[in-house]
């Protein structure tokens, strides 16, 4: 949408720069052909104006052809700045969906979580035992060991 204004502006002003050149630029023509005619050069002036026609032409197409281009990269433009708005409409939306997925998620407890929260209890508390149990067996083995060893040293 920028970019249409901005060629709906700047097309015409291009337009009337050219126009202006060429009015110039002809008129420029005119006059020095006017002095070539009272100095009797008619003939070189008619070649001069072919050319200087011809010059005129080939620029005014020039003109016509760049601003036809400028035309088109704007076009080109807008509608890459109209799918990047677009998709960026669709993945702000989808962010909107997915936050509120994620904060509805947060709020709701799984049974999963709080079963696995049960098996880890009951583990721990054997775990407890387990090492309490092996505590014990591992005093009464070393204090075993340790007389054992002391009386077969102590001959």
């Amino acid at each position: 949408m920028k970019f249409d204004i901005l060629y709906g502006i700047t097309s015409p002003l291009i337009t009337i720069a050219a126009s202006i050149a060429t009015y110039l630029f002809a008129r420029t023509i005119l006059r020095k052909e006017r002095e070539e005619a009272k100095h009797g050069t008619s003939a070189k002036y008619q070649k001069r104006m072919k050319k200087l026609t011809a010059e005129l032409a080939r620029a005014s197409a020039e003109v016509d052809n760049t601003l036809r281009e400028m035309e088109t990269v704007s076009r080109m433009r807008e509608e890459a700045l109209k799918a990047i708005e677009s998709k960026l409409g669709e993945l702000d939306e989808q962010k909107n969906q997915l936050q509120t997925k994620i904060d509805n998620l947060k709020n709701v407890p799984l049974p999963a979580v709080d079963y696995f929260a049960e098996i880890t209890e009951k583990t721990e508390r054997r775990s407890v035992k387990r090492d309490i149990i092996m505590l014990v067996i591992g005093i009464i083995a070393s204090t075993i060991i340790q007389n054992v060893i002391s009386l077969l040293f102590s001959k």
